[in-house]
C-alpha cells in the first residue's frame, strides 16, 4: 500500500537531503487522528463504510515493521487502560508499524466525546452515529477488541434516564443500535469468555452500571439481557417510527445471535457425544 511508502523510516530521500523525520511514534498518532476524522465524515449506512473497514484489514495485513516506542506507547496504555496498564512505564518498549493498529485505540478514546444536549445543530449527532458505526464495525473485524466503547454506549442510551432533548435522546439510542448491527455477536462470544483475569477486571472497572441497571458492570449476561428488554421498551414507548423500527431491529439482532450461539452449542454437544461414543 502507498501509504507504508509515508512512515518515518521508509522515508530515506528525506533523512538524505539532512531534513528533520517525525518519530514513528508521532506519525502513528496523528495519522490516527485523521483515520477518526475521517470516520466520522462516512454515513453509517453507507457502503463506504465497509470499504473503510477493509481499507485497515489491508493496511493491519501489510509485513510488520518493529520499532521502539518512547513516550506513545506509555501514553497509549495510560489513556486506554485506565484499563490495565496504567502503572506501567512502557518506553523502549518493541511494537509492530500497522500490526494491530497501534495507537488507533488511544486516539479514538481521546475523541470518545458524546455530543452536547444543547448543540443547535445535527452534524456533531450525526458524526457520533458514524463513529460509533465505524468502531463496531472495526470490534466486529476482529482487528481490535474495545468492548469498552460499545459499553459505553450502549450504557448512556440503555441505562440513563432519557435525556430532556428528544434529539439527543434518539441519536443516542441509534448509535447504541450500531454496535448490536455490527458487533453482537463479538460482544456475545464475550459474554462467555468472560473471566476473572486482569483483562476482564479493568474493563469492569471503567465500565460501571447506569443508574437504571442494578447488575454488575463489565459485560455479561446479565448486563445483555438488561439491553434487550430496554431495546423493546423504547420501542414500544417512543412515537418515532425510524427509533421504533431502530430499537426492535436490535432487540430481534441480539435474540438472533443467542439462537445462533444455542445452536452452535447444541451442535459441538452432539459432537462430543459422537466422539465419546467411539466405534460401535
Amino acid at each position: 500500500m502507498a501509504i507504508d511508502n509515508l512512515t518515518p523510516m521508509k522515508r530515506r530521500a528525506v533523512q538524505e537531503a539532512g531534513e528533520d523525520v517525525e518519530e514513528p511514534e508521532g506519525f502513528l498518532l496523528e495519522l490516527s487522528c485523521i483515520f477518526i476524522e475521517i470516520a466520522k465524515q462516512i454515513p453509517h449506512d453507507h457502503p463506504s463504510q465497509e470499504r473503510y473497514i477493509q481499507f485497515f484489514k489491508d493496511l493491519s495485513s501489510l509485513p510488520p515493521t518493529t520499532i521502539t516506542a518512547n513516550d506513545v506507547h506509555e501514553i497509549r496504555f495510560q489513556l486506554l487502560s485506565r484499563l490495565v496498564y496504567a502503572n506501567l512505564n512502557l518506553q523502549g518498549y518493541n511494537i509492530c508499524f500497522w500490526t494491530g493498529l497501534p495507537t488507533l485505540d488511544t486516539t479514538l478514546e481521546e475523541a470518545w466525546l458524546e455530543p452536547k444536549e444543547e448543540d443547535d445543530t445535527f452534524e456533531p449527532f450525526h458524526q457520533w452515529v458514524n463513529l460509533n458505526c465505524f468502531a463496531a464495525r472495526l470490534l466486529a473485524s476482529g482487528l481490535v477488541n474495545w468492548v469498552h466503547f460499545a459499553i459505553w454506549s450502549l450504557r448512556d442510551a440503555l441505562e440513563c434516564r432519557p435525556p430532556k432533548s428528544r434529539d439527543f435522546c434518539e441519536f443516542r439510542i441509534i448509535a447504541a443500535a450500531q454496535w448490536i448491527e455490527y458487533s453482537s455477536s463479538k460482544l456475545l462470544r464475550r459474554l462467555d469468555e468472560d473471566g476473572d483475569d486482569d483483562d476482564d477486571e479493568a474493563l469492569k472497572r471503567v465500565t460501571a452500571a447506569g443508574p437504571l441497571y442494578k447488575g454488575k458492570p463489565g459485560l455479561c449476561p446479565e448486563r445483555w439481557l438488561f439491553w434487550k428488554e430496554r431495546f423493546r421498551s423504547i420501542a414500544r414507548e417512543v412515537d418515532s417510527e425510524e427509533i421504533k423500527s431502530c430499537a426492535t431491529n436490535a432487540a430481534n439482532a441480539m435474540d438472533l445471535e443467542e439462537q445462533k450461539a444455542n445452536q452452535q452449542t447444541s451442535e459441538h454437544t452432539k459432537q462430543l457425544g459422537h466422539s465419546d461414543a467411539g466405534p460401535q
